[in-house]
């Protein structure tokens, strides 16, 4: 599956920006990830959320970046118990810091 979403850039100057993928993983769902800066792959292969990080981005005034995060459940010895534990949950949070540049 992909999910996507911009990050925008409505002020007057250009941004410095990064992005942080914080993952909540309390029974140890493999999930992998791949991501897509506007129509160019950051990840091209599956990694984990420690191996996926963006930094030292910049966006000129009133322009924008599209991301497609790319994500698969990797087969692992510990999917059956994972998918019969009713108390299974994940959650990925993307974490946007963005600083404004003065030139």
């Amino acid at each position: 599956n992909t999910y996507q979403f911009v990050v925008k850039n409505s002020t007057s100057c250009n941004l410095n920006y990064s992005i942080n993928f914080i993952e909540t993983n309390n029974h140890n769902i493999n999930v992998q990830y791949k991501l897509k800066k506007n129509d160019t792959y950051i990840v091209d292969h599956y990694v984990k959320t420690s191996e996926l990080k963006v930094s030292n981005m910049l966006l000129n005034p009133n322009e924008n970046d599209t991301y497609y995060l790319e994500w698969k459940w990797i087969s692992s010895s510990n999917d059956t118990a994972v998918g019969e534990n009713p108390e299974s949950d994940y959650s990925l949070k993307i974490d946007i810091k963005a600083e404004g540049i003065n030139d």
